[in-house]
């Protein structure tokens, strides 16, 4: 349903943010960013510093990160919404701050921001 992330941000459970804010957290706070894009989809290019959260092996990546608890995350779709079994991972292992990208990376590209094309 196109509505769904709409509705989700709406009940609070996801909270979307701008390529500005998202910018700004980065700078100001040190956000993890986390691109939730298939492999291929990161490769082409992805926000600067940002990591490819892979769904297969969430809890194995999660437990490496548990020491940045405290910073927000930013997650990074490709355009539309982001895997729930991402945000509900993230949030059971006890980051409280997790946010969404609205627009994901094509907003981020559309807001002239620098795009990293290394295959970090």
């Amino acid at each position: 349903m196109v509505l769904w992330p709409e509705v989700q941000s709406l009940i609070g459970q996801q909270h979307h943010i701008t390529p500005l804010t998202a910018t700004q957290l980065i700078n100001q706070k040190h956000a993890l960013v986390f691109d939730c894009r298939k492999q291929e989809d990161f490769d082409l290019g992805h926000v600067p510093q940002s990591k490819r959260l892979e769904l297969e092996r969430i809890d194995e990546q999660l437990a490496d990160l548990k020491r940045f608890i405290s910073r927000p995350v930013i997650l990074v779709p490709m355009a539309g919404s982001v895997p729930q079994k991402a945000t509900n991972a993230l949030k059971t292992a006890g980051f409280n701050d997790v946010l969404i990208l609205k627009g994901g990376i094509t907003a981020w590209i559309e807001a002239s921001l620098p795009i990293d094309k290394s295959n970090k």
